[in-house]
């Protein structure tokens, strides 16, 4: 599994459309025929989340899924959703990391972590995205690889290089990827251009951050006229040591997310209205 990771992770992003294709007609499609049709939020067709890891990411994943009933905690149902990257919950098709799926746009509700200069989002789609303080989220992010690791859990991602917690949280600095270490910034810059990545946040419909989670998806909710309760974050994964010279070298890693993620402040909870 792990050898089939790393040669994946060298192709393109694009590349890997025909192999989520294929994966989507291995799936059993009979289900799709329940799917009615659904009240159009605004007059969007879709939703879109473009899902940034350690943003609380999953719990509005899982407001917007339980929108099709209480049961999406059902074990077997996460792992039909984890596996094929669609699913039909009560009236709804979700769909979730399928670059075939997401640019056809067959779907109420999709998320991945793909960069959104990877994707094609169908136009007339209302599109999302959760932002956090760029330390805080290195730091969650560094926690829940090391958990990975410390408990011997076998995590679909944890061959991939920006999972590898190294010996200590310097030597995780030294290897992260550069794309995921200032993955906010990157998610919407290929070139980590600070006043790329404005203009393309600026250009969705709702932007939400993760300290004011709460109070940004109630203002979402009545927006869309739909019924959305925040749900808990995945579990914490403990303490970690980080002295206050790795913080501080931290901090001036991300300096261009934090250019980015105060300009775009200002947007936070605010609807804007493009198609």
């Amino acid at each position: 599994m792990q050898t089939v990771t790393r040669l994946k992770q060298k192709l393109p992003g694009n590349a890997l459309t025909p192999f989520h294709y294929l994966r989507y007609l291995r799936s059993d499609r009979a289900t799709l025929k329940r799917a009615a049709p659904w009240l159009k939020p605004l007059g969007y067709d879709r939703i879109y989340y473009y899902h940034i890891r350690k943003t609380a990411g999953t719990s509005l994943a899982f407001a917007f899924m339980n929108l099709g009933g209480g049961d999406f905690n059902d074990r077997p149902k996460q792992r039909w959703y984890d596996q094929h990257g669609w699913i039909v919950h009560g009236d709804y098709v979700f769909v979730t990391h399928n670059r075939y799926l997401i640019q056809r746009g067959h779907y109420f509700f999709a998320d991945a972590h793909i960069p959104a200069h990877e994707l094609q989002i169908p136009a007339n789609t209302f599109r999302i995205t959760i932002l956090r303080d760029p330390v805080a989220r290195v730091i969650s992010h560094y926690r829940m690889v090391r958990h990975w690791r410390e408990h011997g859990l076998q995590h679909p991602g944890k061959a991939r290089a920006e999972n590898d917690p190294g010996k200590d949280f310097s030597d995780f600095l030294d290897k992260v990827p550069r794309a995921h270490l200032l993955r906010q910034l990157y998610m919407f810059s290929k070139t980590f251009n600070v006043d790329e990545a404005i203009a393309a946040v600026s250009r969705l419909n709702y932007v939400m951050f993760t300290e004011a989670f709460g109070e940004h998806l109630n203002r979402l909710g009545s927006l869309l006229q739909l019924n959305l309760h925040s749900f808990s974050e995945k579990a914490g994964y403990g303490s970690v040591s980080i002295t206050e010279d790795e913080r501080a070298r931290l901090r001036e890693m991300l300096a261009p997310e934090y250019a980015l993620v105060e300009a775009v402040a200002p947007l936070a909870g605010v609807y804007r209205e493009l198609r």
